[in-house]
């Protein structure tokens, strides 16, 4: 299964957002999302969205989301991972588990 990586920045408000979207005209089903901030507070939040929906909340400082059903984001899709709560230069990364299906 393909696996992409992807990393911001902490802003000085403490959020951080990574962008995720298929390149091409594929669609991903997307089965695994995993989230890391090191050293995050323990205030700390962190939101896997899709077109501003809701997909699921996960812990900031270290977590995945998975299982089914996994979710398909087309060219047109929008997914994100958002943290809030962080501390300002602090590095957010999330991996990104998907198959790659034709449109």
């Amino acid at each position: 299964m393909p696996w992409r990586p992807y990393s911001a920045t902490c802003n000085a408000t403490g959020a951080a957002t990574i962008e995720i979207r298929p390149r091409g005209s594929y669609t991903w089903e997307v089965h695994q999302v995993a989230v890391e901030m090191v050293n995050a507070p323990g205030s700390a939040t962190c939101a896997i969205r899709i077109n501003t929906w809701l997909v699921s909340p996960v812990v900031a400082a270290g977590d995945a989301a998975a299982g089914d059903p996994p979710i398909d984001v087309t060219p047109a899709d929008l997914m994100t991972v958002e943290w809030s709560g962080g501390i300002a230069g602090r590095i957010c990364k999330a991996t990104v588990f998907y198959i790659e299906k034709d449109a």
